[in-house]
């Protein structure tokens, strides 16, 4: 009986040990997706212009057409071709349990190459999105599968690279969830320290503004440029610039975690491991979205507001909000790391000191109407000639929105409706309806609504004529009109590629195609009356047809057809022909 018992408690403590293992994060194997030594230009969770960078940029010498490799066994799930985004991306599934992602290629493998054009004469388009069947094609682990390019909204030769959950599609963190690593034994930069007063009754060194501090960080040990206590009262909130540095390269990076503690207890902490693409937004909230559009530099908030939902926050105390009260003293401590968990630590002091509440007497605002908006209720704001909705949850704070309205202009088919401030972010569309003013039958369709900046520039918004009204689903706010798009797009032949002379280049034709207001919706080639694919760059706004001889006879004359049409139905067409 004795022994038995003993036999229980060993396999108890076993089934103990077991469940603690796998509850460990244990890092997955996964090869490299290139065959040069690795080096980043950009790493997980960086902070983008209205989104959160889902992959690491590996730099690729500066040049395209590097190989590209499985990082994994599995199949081939999915091929996506497009002008902007990714341009050209290959997803693989792996039966461990993830998806991987090769993006901004510049040619797929001909067994992916020739599966993709021929869904695209197909579907005679160039933009793709292909979901294939497993073992339709099948890869090894460090098979070619690609060249690395420049494709889609690249800033540069690049490959871009993900790895997500295959049953979330969230995506992970490459260079700490997984075997691929590059050299790093610099620890993060701390710039400057932000903090911000909260409400009408707090102070930062006696001013009710956001003030920076400078700080010095080297070797890990972060510093204020100013030696003394900061003088602080009410509720406030902290912020960082702060970046990384790997040792191959000056490339700025991101941060992989920023904890803070207030006398040792932690009231904050941001993990970049992974996330979903439905948060992505959050990140004008995770920012200082008003300095960042105004100075173009990202402040990383250490704080919340209400309707910031994002995963990455861990362990928040108060929504990271810090109340201070007169003669308290607190001891601060920021906490960055990066991917590789190379560490750097600011400490500071800050005092509670008692301010007296000062008035302050805002200027009247002439023409102005103001409604109180609650970012946890639908908001509607309506007069006779414009209404606006905005959904629950659009906003990410309560919000005394602000509404004026300003006289016609000529070339445009409304008067002027400023929605609030392009200062102020929005997590989710709203939609705008606004009455044209003497807008002719004839126009109906080609009627659209236009946000027009301090300069008088205009960017269109989009929005159809229906019933009276223009109505667009927009993603900020702004002033928005009404205008009309009659002009067609311009095609331009680059190069002289294609003219009464003739001249190929590279084997290839190529155009220019632009639009003036609201952008290239089709395009479309023939020769001798069949349908060719054209690559689109919509970064360059070129697109390009490489000569195939399985599609197309050799050595004869040759009538060649182009047409391109914008979004409300404006036509362009150019017709030659040419010996080839």
């Amino acid at each position: 009986m004795k022994f038995c018992c003993i036999c229980i408690l060993l396999i108890l403590f076993k089934l103990c040990f077991t469940v603690g293992q796998t509850q460990a994060p244990s890092r997955v194997d996964f090869a490299s997706p290139l065959d040069i030594p690795l080096s980043i230009s950009g790493n997980f969770a960086e902070l983008r212009p209205n989104h959160i960078h889902s992959g690491v940029d590996f730099r690729t010498m500066s040049m395209t057409g590097m190989n590209v490799f499985a990082a994994e066994e599995g199949y081939v799930s999915r091929i996506k071709i497009e002008p902007a985004g990714f341009g050209r991306a290959i997803y693989i599934t792996h039966p461990n349990g993830y998806v991987s992602v090769y993006g901004h290629l510049e040619a797929l493998s001909d067994a992916i190459d020739c599966y993709c054009k021929n869904e695209q004469y197909k579907r005679q388009q160039f933009a793709v999105d292909l979901m294939l069947k497993p073992h339709e094609i099948d890869v090894k682990k460090g098979d070619f599968i690609a060249y690395s390019g420049n494709a889609g909204a690249s800033g540069g030769p690049h490959l871009h690279f993900e790895i997500r959950e295959d049953s979330s599609q969230y995506p992970c963190n490459v260079l700490r969830l997984f075997n691929i690593s590059i050299k790093d034994t610099i620890p993060p930069i701390l710039e400057k320290l932000w903090i911000y007063p909260l409400n009408g009754k707090s102070y930062v060194n006696g001013s009710r503004n956001a003030l920076a501090f400078p700080v010095t960080s080297i070797q890990g040990r972060a510093s204020l440029h100013s030696k003394s206590e900061i003088d602080v009262s009410g509720d406030i909130g902290l912020g960082i610039q702060a970046f990384d540095l790997n040792n191959d390269n000056f490339m700025r990076n991101g941060i992989y975690s920023i904890e803070v503690f207030v006398d040792e207890a932690k009231v904050f902490e941001q993990v970049m491991d992974k996330f979903s693409f439905f948060e992505t937004r959050y990140v004008n909230s995770l920012i200082d979205y008003k300095y960042f559009m105004q100075k173009g530099v990202r402040i990383n908030r250490l704080f919340l507001q209400p309707n910031n939902k994002m995963s990455v926050y861990r362990n928040v105390v108060n929504r990271g909000i810090i109340n201070v009260i007169e003669k308290s003293t607190h001891e601060i401590r920021v906490q960055l790391k990066d991917d590789n968990l190379n560490v750097t630590n600011l400490n500071f002091t800050i005092k509670g000191s008692q301010h007296p509440i000062k008035q302050i007497n805002l200027p009247e605002k002439k023409n102005v109407v103001s409604q109180k908006m609650y970012y946890h209720h639908d908001n509607t704001f309506q007069r006779p000639d414009i209404k606006v909705e905005i959904p629950e949850n659009a906003l990410f704070d309560d919000l005394d929105f602000e509404f004026s309205k300003s006289s016609r202009q000529k070339g445009f088919y409304s008067a002027g409706y400023m929605l609030h401030t392009p200062l102020v972010p929005l997590y989710k569309s709203i939609t705008v309806f606004i009455k044209p003013m003497n807008l002719p039958e004839r126009l109906y369709k080609k009627a659209l609504l236009v946000a027009v900046n301090e300069r008088g520039g205009v960017t269109w918004s989009g929005g159809e004529y229906n019933n009276g009204v223009v109505k667009a689903v927009v993603r900020t706010f702004g002033k928005f009109v009404v205008k009309v798009d009659t002009t067609p797009p311009v095609i331009k032949p680059h190069l002289s590629n294609i003219n009464d002379t003739v001249h190929f280049e590279y084997g290839r034709i190529a155009f220019k195609i632009t639009d003036n207001l609201s952008g290239i919706q089709t395009y479309d080639g023939y020769i001798d009356g069949q349908w060719i694919l054209f690559e689109y760059d919509a970064k360059s706004d070129m697109i390009s047809y490489q000569f195939d001889p399985r599609r197309m006879k050799f050595g004869i004359q040759h009538k060649f057809e182009l047409y391109v049409t914008d979004a409300k139905g404006n036509k362009r067409e150019y017709h030659t022909t040419f010996f080839k």
